[in-house]
This record gives structure tokens, C-alpha cells and sequence, in this order.
């Protein structure tokens, strides 16, 4: 069984936003760096789980802007965490 250390270690972030302890705006910009730091790590561990969040997050953080309500960002995230649990 592999490791699923640098996944869960992404995981943990999206949990922090989806549990209101992590301000959208930063999250916004910070999950898509840390996820990119972790893009190799994360392919070995899981490459379908590293393409998915890849094809996805990014593109669901790049919509939240300063100001607007995190509600329509916190459902996307919210199905993307729930689908990578399911692939874990």
C-alpha cells in the first residue's frame, strides 16, 4: 500500500477552509502553491487523486475574488474533498 502522506497533507488545508479556519482569500492562493509543491510527491502517491486536484482546484480557486461570498467556492471544494476521499 503507498503512502498517502503528501495527499493528506493537502487534504488537511481544504479541511482548515471547509471548516472556517482558513480565510478564502488566502486559501485561494495558497492551496494552488502548496498543491504544486507537492504535484510529484502526490503522483507517486496517487496520480489519479495529483491529475484530479490538478484539473481542478486551481481553477475553482482562481474564481474566488476579494470581497465575494466563499459560499459557491465551499461547495466546489467540498465535492472535490469529498471525491478524493472516496479515491483514497
Amino acid at each position: 500500500m503507498k503512502n498517502n502522506e503528501s495527499i493528506l497533507r493537502v487534504m488537511e488545508i481544504i479541511e482548515q477552509f471547509l471548516k472556517g479556519d482558513y480565510d478564502p482569500l488566502s486559501f485561494s492562493y495558497d492551496f494552488p502553491e502548496k498543491a504544486f509543491e507537492n504535484y510529484d510527491k502526490m503522483s507517486q502517491e496517487n496520480p489519479k487523486i495529483a491529475e484530479y486536484l490538478d484539473q481542478t482546484m486551481p481553477y475553482i480557486c482562481d474564481e474566488y475574488e476579494p470581497g465575494m461570498d466563499p459560499a459557491d467556492m465551499k461547495g466546489k471544494v467540498r465535492t472535490v474533498y469529498q471525491k478524493v476521499m472516496e479515491m483514497l
